[in-house]
């Protein structure tokens, strides 16, 4: 048997295992997916960080979403930290009356929001990306889980803000599929994710410091070290945040290789955190990521190979027959063979569960049909396909990409 085909195999093992995973988990817990409504009455203050660098075109429309919270204004304190911009950042913040402007040198995001969290009175701070946009419910949601006092962060499903193009709309898959998984995730005490919009407890910044400011992908290393530390991580379904992706193949690579280049880099950072003592995290979750990673590229790697050489094979074939070609489409011994193979039923068992997955995974993360539709985030079949077969190759290269900037000590530029 080739290695090719061994890495099939265990491939579509690995694959069967984690899609039994995910749908066992949630048939489990399916009943904890929506917020629940708690008895307490307790409201806690909330300052919510907005670092801005040149952020003049989408900073007013993330403030107005943060003012037209559900939750007691009198309980909302905004910090707009205005990272060395030279636009218009700075005036806009300032024409709100309800927000504090902290003005600075540019330093990067990580050393804004620690300078934010500096000057923040809350309990719990929300860090916001200013082209992100907070559902009116989203704070109210978000705050009930900190009732449990172990949980340190409370993470918002964060979906694309109106995607206009075939780019933009693959990528409102890519974040739905990541938000149920995530959600998934958490019920075992694995999600590690704290991205564009995250609520934290002030005294973890206290008791373990700020945001790693040399990090290109601090919210990451942020989750790892509060995972490391033992405390829960959460996730919301139904408390949603929108977003800006990138709209040019240009940007969106330079993004997730970006993302990609700071999960090896934390990963290694954070390597205790691998064995029985972190639990499912660090015997599932975190093996799961990298066997996953790893056989990706092997996969494609003797895929190239395998292809290539029966291309040469085919070729010297062919000239030695004079290039007489016998196209015979309906070969039923090899189409009995295949249909009989279980490579291809357990193939056909994993699409299933994929295809469920899929579904859950739009079911339990969309608001009101006229809200998605509103938004744009209502996306047909197709696009699940092209992610599937087109968008997820891309991902893969891009990760190959991202491990030679690792063992060549290069870091992605912004």
């Amino acid at each position: 048997m080739k290695i090719y085909e061994i890495l099939i195999f265990i491939a579509y093992f690995i694959s069967f295992f984690i899609s039994m995973f995910y749908l066992l988990t949630f048939i489990y817990n399916n009943k904890r997916f929506k917020t629940i409504k708690s008895s307490k009455d307790k409201i806690y203050t909330v300052s919510v960080l907005i670092p801005a660098y040149n952020k003049e075109k989408e900073l007013a429309k993330t403030i107005r979403s943060v003012l037209n919270q559900t939750y007691p204004k009198d309980k909302i304190e905004i910090i707009v930290i205005n990272d060395g911009s030279i636009d218009s950042t700075e005036k806009i913040a300032r024409s709100f009356k309800q927000v504090n402007v902290i003005t600075k040198k540019n330093g990067g995001k990580a050393k804004a929001l620690n300078d934010g969290i500096k000057k923040a009175k809350g309990e719990l701070i929300a860090c916001l990306d200013a082209d992100t946009f907070m559902t009116p419910d989203l704070i109210r949601k978000s705050v009930t889980y900190f009732y449990d006092d172990d949980v340190a962060v409370a993470v918002p499903t964060l979906k694309p803000y109106k995607p206009r193009n075939i780019l933009e709309k693959i990528q409102v898959v890519e974040y739905t599929l990541s938000s149920f998984t995530r959600k998934i995730l958490s019920f075992k005490n694995s999600s590690s994710a704290a991205p564009a919009c995250s609520f934290f407890r002030k005294n973890i910044f206290e008791k373990y410091g700020g945001f790693d400011e040399d990090n290109i992908t601090e919210d990451f290393e942020m989750a790892l070290k509060i995972q490391s530390k033992d405390h829960k991580l959460v996730h919301l379904t139904d408390a949603i945040a929108y977003t800006e992706v990138p709209r040019n193949f240009k940007s969106l690579f330079r993004q997730r290789l970006r993302w990609c280049y700071g999960n090896l880099y934390n990963l290694r950072k954070y390597k205790k955190i691998f064995g029985t003592k972190y639990g499912d995290f660090g015997v599932v979750f975190l093996p799961m990521m990298l066997i996953s990673i790893l056989l990706s590229l092997s996969i494609l790697f003797f895929g190239i190979i395998d292809i290539i050489k029966n291309i040469i094979h085919r070729i010297v074939l062919a000239y030695k027959i004079n290039f007489s070609f016998d196209f015979n489409l309906f070969n039923m011994d090899r189409i009995l063979f295949e249909i009989t193979n279980p490579k291809t039923f357990l193939a056909i068992i994993i699409f299933i569960m994929s295809i469920i997955i899929v579904y859950l995974a739009k079911i339990y993360t969309r608001q009101s049909r006229y809200q998605e539709n509103l938004n744009g985030t209502n996306i047909s079949i197709f696009m699940y396909l092209i992610y599937a077969f087109v968008y997820s190759l891309i991902l893969v290269n891009i990760w190959i990409i991202a491990i030679f900037y690792m063992i060549f000590n290069k870091k992605p530029s912004w």
